[in-house]
């Protein structure tokens, strides 16, 4: 039979496996989310709206651009305590828990400067809004517009994705969908732009 010391130093090397598993999908995400807002600098340094230098504020009035997708928020918007690290995770964007497949839309007319697969945000569209201010669709399913597309509200851009596996746990059901707002390179809290809304059940 197993010993109380066995059980113990099996116990302790599943914490640590755990720990070690989530240390590395913390480094992941910390690295993606900085390769993310390299690539926007890079391609707004592309955008013919550019100007030089200046830095525009955002033209949107508060609350007032549609939701990307239905359904609730299941990560929000800057810090989150990581307890098993005794650290946080700065998001840079929501999370929305929607229906598998669920159609994604732009939340304003644009242009596609970005499609396809980035890292661990699955597939990836961001939108060129023009005067600094871009939209990223994340962990996408199919994609239905790609780069150079003009893109409106009232169309269909992706389907959303399935939700990636966390650390030491198993995807949860459903589909999801990352979104950020980006003003002049900055990200800005999303739920401060999108129209409110009442709260889904279990929001």
């Amino acid at each position: 039979r197993e010993t109380l010391l066995e059980r113990t130093e099996a116990a302790f090397r599943e914490t640590r496996g755990k720990v070690e598993a989530a240390a590395r999908s913390l480094r992941e995400l910390q690295d993606s989310a900085l390769a993310l807002t390299r690539l926007v600098r890079a391609l707004e340094k592309k955008s013919p709206y550019r100007i030089p230098g200046e830095r525009i504020p955002l033209a949107e009035a508060p609350h007032s651009l549609p939701w990307p997708a239905e359904g609730r928020v299941v990560a929000s918007f800057g810090r989150e305590p990581v307890r098993e690290l005794n650290t946080v995770i700065i998001h840079q964007g929501i999370r929305i828990a929607t229906e598998p497949g669920a159609p994604v839309r732009p939340v304003k007319a644009g242009k596609v400067i970005f499609a396809g697969p980035f890292r661990s945000y699955g597939k990836v569209l961001i939108v060129d809004h023009g005067q600094g201010f871009y939209t990223i669709y994340g962990r996408l399913g199919a994609l239905a517009k790609g780069k150079g597309d003009a893109v409106t509200p009232e169309e269909t851009i992706a389907a959303a994705g399935e939700p990636e596996a966390r650390a030491g746990s198993k995807p949860e059901p459903g589909g999801v969908v990352y979104f950020e707002v980006r003003q002049s390179g900055e990200a800005l809290d999303p739920i401060q732009w999108l129209v409110t809304r009442a709260p889904a059940r279990g929001e």
